[in-house]
């Protein structure tokens, strides 16, 4: 069984890279690619894993393009992910990432939410290869007792046209 498109905890997934891939040898998966949002900071530990667990590791990366005000999710396989150029862009990327975090809890706070972005925003300010994003939003407003789940978050204040959206802003898929 093959799955090419998972997440770990450098960007939105919720497992560790190590944790990602012992799940993935229990559920039988013997080719696994890690495609982390604007990241390949999950892709060492994963790959490292995979070779102890005797699965074949594909190395991959879930771009956010912006076209026409909407985002695109490009799905890349077999990158470099110790290129320079790439890890450059990918940088990039993830400073819009942590600006539009703030953004949006500054909207909430005019809706009166009060939340701590820089706490919210500490795992990607302590490890500037993991990329911020609403689920962090989401989870701080469940912690916080102001929706019972992350999909009500979005429901009521991250989706797009609700009150809390903020555009995203990057790279055209070009």
């Amino acid at each position: 069984m093959i799955d090419l498109h998972t997440h770990t905890t450098a960007s939105d997934g919720r497992c560790a890279p190590a944790e990602l891939v012992a799940r993935a040898r229990n559920a039988g998966i013997t080719v696994l690619a890690v495609t982390d949002h604007d990241t390949v900071g999950g892709c060492e530990a994963a790959d490292a894993a995979c070779e102890r667990a005797g699965i074949r590791f594909v190395s991959g990366i879930e771009i956010t393009a912006i076209r026409l005000g909407g985002d695109v999710h490009v799905l890349g396989y077999f990158i470099d992910w110790k290129s320079p150029a790439l890890r450059s862009f990918l940088a990039e990327q993830r400073v819009r990432r942590i600006e539009r975090v703030r953004q949006i809890v500054a909207r909430l706070a005019l809706h009166g939410i009060e939340l701590d972005a820089d706490a919210i925003l500490q795992p990607g300010l302590d490890d500037s290869t993991k990329a911020a994003g609403r689920p962090w939003v989401a989870r701080a407003l469940m912690q916080a007792g102001h929706v019972a789940t992350t999909n009500e978050a979005f429901d009521r204040w991250l989706a797009r046209g609700r009150p809390a959206f903020v555009p995203r802003s990057g790279a055209s898929p070009e």
